[in-house]
C-alpha cells in the first residue's frame, strides 16, 4: 500500500490497517475479511403493515446462496397467505398476521450475528484426496427445496462436509399434493447438482441423492408405467440430471431441510444456522436417527 499514491487509493483504504481489515461486499452480501465469513448487514426500514410494505421489506434481504432462505421463506409464506385473503396491495393486514409479521421483524436484526464461512475447506486441513456433492431435497404444504453439501475426504482420513448452496421455493396457491412437491424439490437439487458440477474448481468424483420420499423414488426408478404431464417432465428432469440408483431413502430428514421449510428464528446465543457446516452429524455430535447417513462423515 505505501507503493500506492493517496489519490490512487479507493476512498475507504486511505489508511490501510492489516490488524483490523475492513468488511467488502461480495455480489450484494457481506465478506468480513478479518474473519474470512459471509455476513449480513440489516436495516430495517419503516415500512407499513400492508402487502406492499411486507415485500419491500423481504426484498431488502439479498441472498442468492441460500444462507438464509428458511428465515424469508415464513415471510414470504405470509404474504402468499394474504394473497389468498384477497387483500390489495394497499389494506392494512388482520391484527393476527399483524402480530406475525412484527415478531418476524423483531428477529430480522438478529441475522448481523450470522456468520458462514468462506473457505469450503478448514485450515490446515491438507491435500483433498476425494471429493463428493450431496443433494437434500424435501417437501411440506409450506415449501419445498434443496440444499447441496460439498464432502471432502484428506490424505489422513479426515472428512469435512460444507453447504455449497440451498434454495426453498413456496408451494403454489393451485393445490398441489406432496408426492407432486416432492417431485418439484427433486428437480431444484439436480439443477443444483449441475450448477456446483459446472462453477465448482473441484474434481467431483461422484454426486448423491437423498430424499425421505418413497413415493419420489418408486416413480423415478419405474420403467413400465405411463404418468400425467406434471409427473412426466419432472421425471424427465430428475433422469436427465441424475441417476437413479444414486437417490438414496432416508429414515429422517435433516435438520437444515426441516428448517429450510418450516422456517426458524435466530437464537440469541448462536451465530450459525444448523446445518451449514453439518456439524450436527458430525463424530459424537451426530444427532440420533441418521444411521443411515453414518458412511457420510467416516
Amino acid at each position: 500500500m505505501d507503493s500506492l499514491r493517496l489519490g490512487w487509493r479507493l476512498s475507504h483504504v486511505k489508511e490501510f490497517d492489516l490488524e483490523n481489515l475492513p468488511v467488502e461486499c461480495a455480489l450484494g452480501i457481506q465478506w468480513d475479511v478479518q474473519s474470512v465469513t459471509f455476513c449480513f448487514k440489516i436495516v430495517v426500514k419503516d415500512r407499513p403493515p400492508t402487502r406492499r410494505g411486507i415485500l419491500s421489506v423481504i426484498s431488502l434481504i439479498y441472498d442468492p446462496l441460500g444462507f438464509v432462505a428458511p428465515l424469508i421463506l415464513p415471510a414470504k409464506a405470509m404474504l402468499r397467505d394474504l394473497c389468498w385473503k384477497g387483500l390489495d396491495w394497499d389494506d392494512r393486514i388482520p391484527l393476527e398476521d399483524l402480530e406475525l409479521w412484527q415478531d418476524w421483524l423483531q428477529e430480522l436484526p438478529k441475522l448481523e450475528r450470522f456468520a458462514v464461512e468462506r473457505c469450503l475447506r478448514p485450515k490446515n486441513f491438507g491435500r483433498t484426496v476425494s471429493s463428493q456433492l450431496h443433494n437434500f431435497s424435501d417437501a411440506s404444504g409450506e415449501g419445498y427445496g434443496a440444499v447441496t453439501y460439498l464432502r471432502v475426504v484428506n490424505a489422513a482420513g479426515n472428512v469435512h462436509c460444507a453447504f455449497l448452496m440451498g434454495k426453498s421455493r413456496q408451494t403454489p396457491q393451485k393445490s398441489v399434493t406432496i408426492p407432486h412437491l416432492e417431485l418439484s424439490a427433486a428437480v431444484v437439487a439436480t439443477r443444483l447438482n449441475r450448477m456446483m458440477q459446472h462453477e465448482l474448481d473441484v474434481a467431483i468424483e461422484e454426486e448423491f441423492f437423498w430424499t425421505d420420499s418413497t413415493c419420489m423414488l418408486s416413480c423415478i426408478t419405474n420403467k413400465e408405467k405411463r404418468f400425467q404431464t406434471f409427473v412426466a417432465n419432472r421425471i424427465t428432469t430428475i433422469h436427465e440430471g441424475s441417476r437413479p440408483i444414486s437417490g438414496t431413502m432416508l429414515t429422517q430428514v435433516l435438520t437444515q431441510l426441516t428448517m429450510r421449510l418450516e422456517g426458524f428464528q435466530l437464537k440469541t446465543s448462536s451465530t450459525k444456522a444448523a446445518g451449514l457446516m453439518a456439524l450436527p452429524f458430525c463424530g459424537k455430535q451426530r444427532t440420533a436417527g441418521l444411521s443411515d447417513l453414518k458412511f457420510l462423515w467416516k
